[in-house]
């Protein structure tokens, strides 16, 4: 019993590691990704909610509960060692508190991709972006430019990340990068289309004056 636990605690995470490599290799690059066929993406609270930048967070609140023990212990039977335990229990509660604020913007995201259904079609090189009021396409012939929203001076792409589309009307729609993972994707769809970077220097960002979906969208004839 006590071998089979380990081999569970030690080798199923790497496990899962694999087969979620595998799949984002597939839907990515294989024949799962948005350059070879038709993909509808959407993010619902299981699969949004065990990606690895927040799996990988669950150990941490019990570290620094660990850490506010062992100084509430060492406080207790050592007292003359009052700075190291003090010392621990503030690394516990900053850690708690980091762990905290970083569920608290996962959340702020996830609320932002969890309405949407994003499809693309290689064939005619369009991605349609449906919300409960409605849906709107847009392609090459219809998007005047993207703005590319990233960190200041990031070297990777952040999970807050996001692409907006400017129409040739003027109306605008942000796609987040959780929906636009497939490499190279916006310059297979939108080819010859001005992409323009737009950095913030905050910590969150998100989109602003983004058209609403569920007006008169003449791309989906409504």
């Amino acid at each position: 019993m006590n071998v089979l636990l380990l081999f569970l605690i030690v080798f199923a995470p790497f496990v899962f590691f694999i087969l979620r490599m595998l799949r984002h290799t597939r839907e990515s690059l294989g024949d799962g990704s948005p350059l070879v066929r038709s993909v509808t993406v959407t993010w619902d609270r299981n699969r949004f909610f065990t990606r690895f930048t927040v799996l990988l967070l669950l150990p941490l609140p019990l570290m620094g509960l660990l850490y506010i023990g062992m100084g509430v212990a060492t406080f207790v039977r050592q007292p003359d060692q009052v700075l190291g335990a003090v010392f621990l229990m503030l690394l516990g509660v900053a850690t708690v508190a980091l762990v905290a604020f970083i569920f608290s913007q996962q959340y702020r995201l996830w609320k932002q991709v969890r309405d949407k259904r994003v499809t693309f079609d290689p064939g005619l090189k369009t991605i349609t972006i449906a919300e409960a009021d409605g849906s709107v396409v847009v392609s090459s012939q219809n998007v005047s430019s993207i703005e590319s929203h990233i960190a200041h001076r990031s070297n990777k792409r952040p999970d807050w990340a996001f692409y907006t589309f400017v129409l040739t009307d003027g109306r605008r729609f942000s796609l987040h990068d959780l929906f636009l993972r497939a490499d190279d994707l916006l310059e297979s769809y939108f080819s010859g289309t001005a992409q323009v970077l737009v950095s913030h220097k905050t910590i969150w960002y998100e989109p602003e004056n983004d058209s609403p979906i569920g007006e008169l969208c003449p791309t989906t004839g409504r």
